[in-house]
Parts: C-alpha cells; sequence; structure tokens
C-alpha cells in the first residue's frame, strides 16, 4: 500500500474519531422530578332568568329559567338538575316535579361563563286565586350537576 494511500486513511480515521468524541461531548442527560397540582373545584352559581308566564291553574307544563356561572377555570358540561325547594308565593299553589331535569342537550359552558338553562315542563299550578296573575314565582333549591368537559 502506497504511503500516501495509508496516511489518507489514518486521517480519516483520526477525523472520524475527534468528530465523535465532539459529538459525545454534546449528549448530556439529567434526571430529576417535577411538580403538579390539581385544581379545586368551585360551585356553580344558579340565578333566576327571564321568565314567561306561561303557568295558569290546571297547567301542568310550566317551565322554570335560570342563569347557570361556572366560576371555574375549566369548562364544565351540564348533566341534570332538580328542584328541592317550595315555590312562593304558596297561595299559587305551584308545585314542582321532583324528577332530575336532563340537561345534557344545554352546551359546555366555558370557564367564566353564564349560560341560560330552561327547565322544561317541571311546574304545575293548582286551582289558584286571581291574585296570581301576573305574580312573579321563586322556585328555591335548584341543584344543578355537571362534570369537567373534555
Amino acid at each position: 500500500m502506497k504511503r500516501s494511500k495509508k496516511i489518507t486513511i489514518i486521517a480519516s480515521f483520526v477525523v472520524l474519531l475527534v468528530a465523535g468524541a465532539a459529538i459525545a461531548a454534546w449528549q448530556i442527560t439529567g434526571t430529576g422530578s417535577g411538580s403538579a397540582r390539581a385544581g379545586t373545584a368551585g360551585d356553580l352559581t344558579v340565578a333566576p332568568g327571564s321568565a314567561t308566564g306561561d303557568l295558569y291553574p290546571g297547567s301542568t307544563d310550566g317551565d322554570v329559567f335560570i342563569k347557570v356561572t361556572n366560576p371555574n377555570s375549566y369548562p364544565v358540561k351540564l348533566t341534570t338538575a332538580t328542584i328541592a325547594g317550595p315555590i312562593t308565593p304558596a297561595e299559587c299553589l305551584v308545585t314542582a316535579s321532583s324528577d332530575p331535569v336532563d340537561l345534557s342537550a344545554v352546551p359546555v359552558i366555558a370557564s367564566g361563563a353564564t349560560v341560560d338553562v330552561t327547565l322544561s315542563d317541571v311546574l304545575s299550578m293548582g286551582d289558584a286565586p286571581d291574585s296570581c296573575q301576573g305574580v312573579d314565582l321563586v322556585v328555591e333549591e335548584i341543584t344543578v350537576q355537571a362534570n369537567t368537559a373534555s
């Protein structure tokens, strides 16, 4: 083998060796730990919505209108609502269904947002006196349930 060819082969080997060492010098690793924290869930706010006059003596399909606000830092999806409290004024003889109301059709509520929700066909009115015409009824203790939305 000629001397120049030997020198070329040795020089190429040295260059590859130095390049490999240079690459290896930049490969650095580390191992450690990190931290995370789960958020906390805040209660949804339920407030009266804008009602319509759909109740009359003998009706069984009255609606309840509410506004639901999500104070959380994440979106939520409503699942059901229940009415557990009294309806005033009592002399108007209005009663509510005790069955849960399906709210799956209500859109996802974004963080900090408020949506209008209608609880359909949940009120009935008995033989109420004339003094109940046009009266704003208060439906107390409405509870809504929700899950985190993905």
